[in-house]
């Protein structure tokens, strides 16, 4: 069995022979890949170039969601198991109050904002 290719006669043992050759190069090049060379910790540290002052602990990014994951509830006023309107008014803000006070800033932006466009 023989295959033609343009001018170019291919023969079984031509397939073997290119088989067998693409076959060692893949080996050495996974033998080259696996074989044991220096890595980060048998190279020295002593790179030329590099400020004293980098180590990898000044280059970890600090974790700024840890402190959150800590925090925890802390009751502002005594546990009772009734409270009376005395008691209640002492710790009460009145959310109307708090919403006109929100409500009136807002508006006064906004008149602003509009009277900016008038000449």
């Amino acid at each position: 069995m023989k295959l033609h290719l343009g001018a170019h006669e291919i023969t079984p043992l031509s397939v073997v022979a290119a088989t067998l050759v693409l076959s060692a190069i893949a080996v050495l090049i996974v033998v080259a890949v696996m074989l044991p060379s220096g890595n980060a910790d048998t190279i020295d540290s002593g790179v030329r170039g590099v400020p004293d002052w980098v180590t990898p602990e000044r280059l970890i990014v600090p974790d700024e969601g840890a402190e959150l994951r800590q925090l925890q509830w802390v009751p502002h006023r005594p546990r009772r198991e009734i409270w009376n309107a005395d008691d209640a008014a002492e710790y009460w803000l009145d959310p109307a109050e708090i919403g006109l006070d929100v409500l009136e800033e807002q508006v006064e932006a906004y008149i602003r904002r509009l009277f900016e466009e008038v000449p």
